[in-house]
């Protein structure tokens, strides 16, 4: 029996040491709740692969355990955190866990910037930055806007059932980018830059494989081939440079590399720079288009922000800070793609995280693409919803939203550099063309370590209604977002809330919004004034005039036969023949039809019926007490709340406003605006064009002399 007793204690030490010895985590070197490793030598990688990627494998961790999580990466310890509270207690942090990164190796090498720690890898990485400061920035919007150019030309020759693989033309755009503006121009060919992109993308689809599953004899054997494919290529850049070394101030990041004695170094920073510097832009740009080609009114207000900002300027660096709402789609594609799933850091002390220790040189996860998912921070976090970012809204601490990770000066060092290189194509391919998403696809992230669509995605292209040329007419509103397309027949305006359609003969051209931040562009000579508030006054050659008042009443003289009335709120239908002139207005319910002899007008509140004769018009309103009198060839109408007496004939008109108490006499040549608010009189030759504002109380008199009597 004792026998027996000391061979059960013996067995239980025996087991006891087996389980230690194959589970050395069971017990956790930290507090931090977490998984047990299913294996000493795989850990949770299985769970990892199970899960699909790292991401969601992380997703699922905070989910179960909290902000701060731990598990095992094969047997190594791995602290990750989700949260901006805990964030902030590693902001400082510099060197990254190699061990993570391994996968890399092969490719990259230990000597690269991508595994360089301490003093080495932070004075490298100051040496490169000076590239990418914001200084530096703006030289790179020309190398920028040269290739986006060339991209929209392609499109240009596209006909509209084309279907485009939007992926594919994204990442040769940021790949050809990043090579001209950090590298110089010696490789502009079209043909090596797509034979490097397929190299490369064999590579990164290894690389990005062996997350998940071990590699393989075989797939070792192309990976290291594909590396030395890529070492000729980048070598044969690097011996052009030598060649034509730069100008004094003409510096760019190959010369930095150039710098290092050893061509190991320079041949893996510089590939570092290059993959990094293109395969993130590239992918922010695929699914920046897969948004905006499923979210119109998305892409119809960033349409609309370019035009009003830029016009037909290329963006540079005095206003891509004015593209607001670009900005915020390009931050919601971010996260809501999860472009950058993590990044990582380690110390070589021991620290505190949350208030749990955590051992020195214990890798920690900064889990950025979870924190992007958060729902106490991005409500229904799966919904594409730019206003998230709208500057105005107070909620967003700055460590909620880290897409290019936050630690140690060592975010990722080309994050300007991808805004801009992404603003400059979007602001390209938008003003000429909409994109619409092919039908029928299902689009999928894959998450790596960079976000990449699961499969290609295909897009179709209109071109933008609206095209500047001399015989079209391009008028964009800040806020009703308005398409103009006008050929020399045609007007099509599509007012977002207005919905308004005019059609006015071969000539006349004629745009309102609903706000009334307008307009307008007529005949031969093509004159565009735009206000903010939409005070404007446009003379467009001697025959054509437009005036537009603070509230929309507004008066419109085109040629001596035309004639258009717009109300307050422009629910407005208008056919204007030779010989009829029909009005329709929400509010007063006013039908005009005007042959050669005869003029009827029926208002709703007024109750007049007025007869007018070949030579006079007589107009007695209920409301605005107007008597007008007008010979055969001058036209008036007044607004409700004016009080203006109007006395026409041949040669003089006499304009009496309530508010500005002015008597002017004006020839036949000139013309008079008075607005309600402004006090303002304005003399108009047919050669001059002059816009008013609110509180300018202005006084101009052009070409000939007029005569202005004011009164008390």
């Amino acid at each position: 029996m004792l026998a027996f007793a000391i061979f059960a204690v013996v067995f239980v030490l025996v087991l006891l040491a087996a389980v230690v010895y194959l589970y050395p985590s069971s017990k956790s070197p930290s507090t931090i709740p977490g998984l047990d490793p299913v294996s000493k030598e795989d850990g949770n990688l299985g769970d990892i692969a199970k899960a699909g990627s790292l991401h969601e494998f992380l997703m699922k961790l905070h989910k179960d355990y909290g902000p701060v999580a731990s598990f095992w990466w094969g047997p190594t310890y791995t602290v990750s955190i989700c949260t901006e509270d805990v964030f902030k207690q590693h902001t400082n942090v510099f060197d990254k866990p190699n061990e993570l990164f391994m996968m890399f190796e092969p490719v990259f090498s230990l000597k690269s910037i991508q595994f360089a720690n301490g003093e080495d890898g932070r004075a490298r990485r100051k040496h490169y930055d000076t590239v990418f400061t914001h200084e530096a920035m703006k030289r790179y919007f020309l190398d920028f806007q040269e290739v986006a150019d060339g991209l929209v030309k392609k499109w240009t020759g596209l006909v509209k059932e084309d279907h485009i693989p939007v992926s594919e033309y994204m990442s040769v755009f940021a790949l050809k980018a990043v090579l001209l503006a950090l590298y110089g121009k010696a490789m502009k060919d079209d043909k090596k830059v797509l034979e490097f992109k397929h190299i490369y993308d064999n590579v990164w689809s290894e690389l990005e494989l062996r997350l998940t599953e071990p590699p393989t004899a075989v797939r070792q054997k192309k990976l290291q081939e594909g590396r030395d494919q890529l070492r000729i290529v980048i070598d044969s850049i690097l011996k052009e440079r030598k060649k034509s070394p730069p100008q004094h101030g003409e510096e760019l990041l190959i010369d930095l590399l150039l710098d290092k004695e050893d061509p190991d170094v320079t041949f893996y920073d510089s590939l570092v720079y290059v993959i990094g510097g293109f395969h993130t832009t590239g992918n922010l740009l695929s699914w920046c288009m897969y948004f905006l080609a499923t979210h119109a009114d998305v892409q119809e207000k960033v349409y609309g922000e370019i035009k009003t900002v830029l016009g037909t300027d290329d963006v540079d660096h005095t206003t891509i800070n004015d593209l607001v709402y670009l900005r915020q789609v390009l931050d919601e594609t971010l996260r809501c793609a999860v472009i950058a799933p993590w990044a990582a850091r380690f110390q070589d002390f021991d620290s505190e995280i949350g208030g749990h220790k955590i051992p020195k040189n214990t890798p920690v996860i900064h889990a950025i693409g979870v924190a992007s998912k958060n729902e106490a921070v991005f409500p229904d976090p799966d919904k594409f919803d730019p206003d998230r970012f709208d500057p105005k809204s107070k909620h967003l601490h700055h460590l909620s939203f880290v897409p290019f990770g936050f630690a140690g000066k060592r975010k990722c060092p080309g994050y300007k550099f991808s805004y801009v290189e992404a603003t400059v194509l979007l602001v390209s391919v938008l003003r000429k063309f909409r994109v619409m998403i092919v039908d029928g696809q299902v689009v999928e992230p894959v998450h790596g370590f960079v976000t990449h669509p699961s499969d290609e995605i295909w897009i179709t292209i209109s071109k933008q209604i609206g095209n500047i040329s001399p015989q079209y007419h391009l008028v964009l509103i800040k806020h009703s977002r308005i398409l103009v397309n006008i050929s020399p027949q045609y007007h099509l305006v599509l007012s977002k809330h207005s919905r308004i359609l005019v059609n006015i003969s071969p000539q006349y051209h004629l745009v309102l919004s609903k706000h009334s931040r307008i307009l307008v562009n007529i005949s031969h000579q093509y004159h565009l004034v735009l206000s903010k508030h939409s005070r404007i006054l446009v003379n467009i050659s001697h025959q054509y005039h437009l005036v537009l008042s603070k509230h929309r009443r507004i008066l419109v003289n085109i040629s001596p036969q035309y004639h258009l009335v717009l109300s307050k709120h422009s629910r407005i239908l208008v056919n204007i023949s030779h010989q009829y002139h029909l009005v329709l207005s929400k509010h007063s319910r006013i039908l005009v039809n005007i042959s050669h002899q005869y003029h009827l007008v029926l208002s709703k509140h007024s109750r007049i019926l007025v007869n007018i004769s070949h030579q006079y018009h007589l107009v007695l309103s209920k409301h605005s007490r107007i008597l007008v009198n007008i010979s055969h060839q001058y036209h008036l109408v007044l607004s409700k709340h004016s009080r203006i007496l109007v006395n026409i004939s041949h040669q003089y008109h006499l304009v009496l406003s309530k508010h500005s108490r002015i008597l002017v006499n004006i020839s036949h040549q000139y013309h008079l605006v008075l607005s309600k608010r402004s006090r303002i009189l304005v003399n108009i030759s047919p050669q001059y064009h002059l816009v008013l504002s609110k509180h300018s109380r202005i006084l101009d008199h052009f070409a000939l002399p007029m005569k202005l009597i004011r009164t008390s």
